[in-house]
């Protein structure tokens, strides 16, 4: 293939499309997760394409953002299973704190994670 000056100058310059391609992967909570009642998960999907991979952390800061977006949802993992009111105070349950975390992010980074979020309680030990 033959550079193209013209297209260089008219379009920018190219982007280097190397990088790591997202590797699914299932990270667990540990004990101090469960001791703050909450677990920061990753998800990638690539620019022009479906695929909503959860990916660790580590690799999450390493993708290309050229190629993919990453999403972090702060997912909750301790307390009451369902929304209770205490002396009159509303407080939400895990299943619908997480049913929130999943529409923020399709509201703000337009991102569907319910596609691989269907398990509201997924971690979720009560108390």
């Amino acid at each position: 293939m033959k550079y193209n000056d013209k297209i260089v100058g008219e379009y920018g310059t190219f982007v280097d499309l190397n990088g790591e391609y997202p590797l699914p992967s299932k990270p667990l909570p540990n004990k101090n997760d469960y001791d703050k009642g909450i677990f920061m998960r990753a998800f990638s999907k690539r620019i022009n394409g479906n695929i909503i991979n959860e990916v660790s952390m580590e690799q999450a800061n390493r993708l290309n953002s050229e190629l993919y977006k990453v999403v972090v949802a702060k997912w909750t993992i301790s307390g009451p299973r369902e929304n209770r009111i205490i002396n009159g105070i509303l407080e939400y349950g895990v299943k619908q704190s997480n049913k929130y975390e999943i529409e923020r992010i399709i509201k703000e980074e337009e991102i569907d994670l319910s596609k691989v979020l269907n398990n509201h309680l997924e971690y979720w030990r009560g108390h």
